[in-house]
């Protein structure tokens, strides 16, 4: 016997490609952002599996590779269109202290109008969260709602910060008001999603709806004796 190494002895790399760092969640991300479209585009029931891979351009069996249902990806898909959500409102310059009342108004309308260019591009955006989510079945509308109760919780800390600064009467109820601001901007929703919300219609509900907020929080002004 010798101490000569045979072919055998060799360990040969395995073939095939190499792992990329990050595809798992690469991939899932394509699935997801691909399944928003989808669903949007023609409605979570009558979309399926098939459909969500052709748009990814990967095969169904990709897709279960990572999500076990189509109920499952739905839930990614909110979470994606909901953060989207957000992040156009809970931005650094729209989140800064507040100190009047026109101020507060001001700042209502900036975030008006940057939902209403980020729907000029992402049309789908609002669909998928207030239609084809909430419809899915009731968990998945719970979590709307707890959307809906997250803005509205940010929007009462502005109000309780313009009591304590007194730009908003103090008997204004911050939690309940919070969902009236809330309320007042679903019309304008209601267009967005019919894609009906041109700047005329927009800059016409942002003027009655900052008046309407300036009618029922400001403080009223004292006179002289």
């Amino acid at each position: 016997m010798t101490g000569d190494t045979t072919d055998a002895d060799v360990v040969r790399p395995r073939r095939g490609r190499p792992k990329q760092e990050g595809l798992a969640e690469r991939r899932r991300e394509q699935i997801v952002q691909s399944a928003y479209h989808v669903f949007a585009a023609n409605g979570y029931e009558s979309t399926t599996i098939s459909d969500v891979a052709r748009h990814a351009g990967v095969g169904q069996g990709t897709v279960y590779r990572y999500f076990e249902s189509k109920r499952e990806i739905l839930d990614h898909v909110f979470d994606y269109a909901a953060g989207q959500f957000v992040g156009v409102i809970m931005t650094d310059d729209l989140m800064r202290p507040i100190d009047s009342l026109d101020e507060f108004s001001d700042r209502l309308v900036d975030i008006a109008k940057r939902m209403a260019a980020t729907l000029e591009v992402q049309p789908d955006l609002l669909k998928l969260i207030l239609v084809e989510a909430s419809a899915a079945d009731a968990e998945l509308n719970a979590r709307m709602l707890g959307l809906e109760g997250f803005l509205a919780e940010a929007i009462a800390r502005v109000m309780q910060d313009g009591q304590e600064k007194g730009w908003v009467r103090a008997e204004v109820d911050t939690a309940m008001y919070s969902h009236y601001v809330i309320a007042l901007v679903m019309p304008g929703v209601r267009h967005a999603i019919l894609g009906t919300l041109t700047p005329t219609v927009s800059d016409r509900f942002a003027t009655a709806t900052v008046a309407i907020l300036a009618a029922a929080l400001r403080v009223p002004e004292t006179t002289a004796s």
